[in-house]
């Protein structure tokens, strides 16, 4: 059996099993080539028909996909009436996101898929099923959401439209790695499409779905100590800070309590605050009682000290008491359901969102 034959039944497969659970279908194909196959599915009770135009692949990386699905939506007909699906062995949840931004449908070997057609009606959608390993000689990228790896992130981020050396983001003061771990992440984000590179200078290509994912691989942050001090939420926040600077311990106002200086859209009653490990010392505890009357609790706080992941979240702190960056501030307030989104948002679109809006991403 051909290549080709080969393609066309797989692909006829895919579509038997994936009508299967509505009712019964016909399908039939037609191929032209190993990479392109045109499938029919009716129903003959109906009448109804679906035609589809797929488009299969052996491989794809988020590196490639970009150009792959932009060129693929612009060869969509302007009528609707066949339907465009990418087909491949396994599509990462990454290449999955980058083909729905181009409004491309997919399928891959195992069942999982995105298909729609507005025009149309149909939308198909399924997830969960396992993929089979795609054996590659290409090394595992980088995790460039790891906690060093994530200062690369932060500095990019907060400089949106500027171009890199891997050195110059090596050397930034508020990353501070190796050239070696530089040039990991480098690659790992040309190879999720997360940046582009020229004239050996690294640029982002889109700050907002970086953002994004970057919120969801966010590890969740550890709330460390619980205090009760009385008085109100606001003098609270300022003894804590005045007393951080007295002895020396690095902090700054965290999650809601930055929030409210950067974007009052939401009220709270619960000061937090990272602060070092210098400041959760059985003798600094001590001194915090004595000075501030803050009193451990289990329940009842208003009081929080947050364990920061990694000495990043201290960077480009902003005000007086001190606070979190608005970057920072969104990725802990997106960790917070309710108010926390609302005040995410109000962060988001008044400090994050024209400095993203003002840069031309190529």
């Amino acid at each position: 059996m051909s290549k080709k034959s080969d393609s066309e039944n797989l692909i006829s497969v895919l579509f038997r099993e994936l009508f299967a659970d509505m009712g019964e279908f016909d399908v039939s194909a037609d191929s032209d080539s190993t990479e392109h196959v045109d499938i029919r599915v009716r129903q003959p009770e109906t009448g109804a028909e679906f035609r589809f135009n797929v488009k299969s692949r052996e491989r794809v990386t988020p590196q490639i996909a970009d150009d792959l699905f932009e060129r693929i939506a612009s060869e969509k007909s302007p009528k609707g009436k066949t339907t465009f699906v990418f087909i491949a062995p396994t599509i990462s949840e990454r290449v999955a996101e980058i083909a729905r931004k181009h409004d491309v449908s997919f399928l891959d070997h195992s069942g999982n898929c995105f298909i729609a057609n507005k025009r149309l009606g149909l939308l198909l959608h399924r997830k969960g099923f396992k993929t089979k390993l795609v054996k590659s000689s290409s090394p595992s990228p980088t995790n460039v959401f790891s906690p060093k790896s994530s200062r690369i992130i932060r500095a990019m981020l907060s400089q949106p439209g500027r171009r890199w050396q891997v050195s110059e983001l090596a050397e930034h003061p508020n990353v501070d790695v190796s050239m070696g771990l530089a040039s990991k992440v480098k690659h790992a984000l040309l190879y999720q499409s997360y940046a582009k590179e020229e004239n050996q200078l690294l640029m982002l290509k889109n700050p907002r779905e970086l953002l994004e994912a970057w919120a969801k691989n966010y590890p969740p942050v550890e709330e460390t100590a619980k205090f009760f001090v009385r008085g109100e939420v606001e003098a609270t926040e300022k003894k804590i800070a005045k007393w951080c600077s007295s002895n020396n311990h690095q902090y700054a106002l965290a999650r809601m309590s930055a929030a409210w200086r950067q974007s009052p859209e939401v009220r709270y009653n619960v000061a937090n605050f990272y602060v070092s490990s210098s400041a959760i010392t059985e003798r600094a505890l001590i001194s915090l009682k004595e000075e501030c009357g803050a009193r451990p609790v289990e329940t009842g706080h208003n009081l929080v000290f947050l364990s920061p992941y990694d000495s990043s979240v201290f960077a480009d702190q902003i005000g007086e008491p001190h606070q979190t960056s608005p970057l920072q501030t969104w990725l802990d307030l997106k960790q917070l359901s309710g108010r926390g989104e609302e005040a995410a948002e109000a962060v988001f679109e008044k400090h994050l969102a024209p400095v993203f809006d003002s840069v031309q991403f190529p």
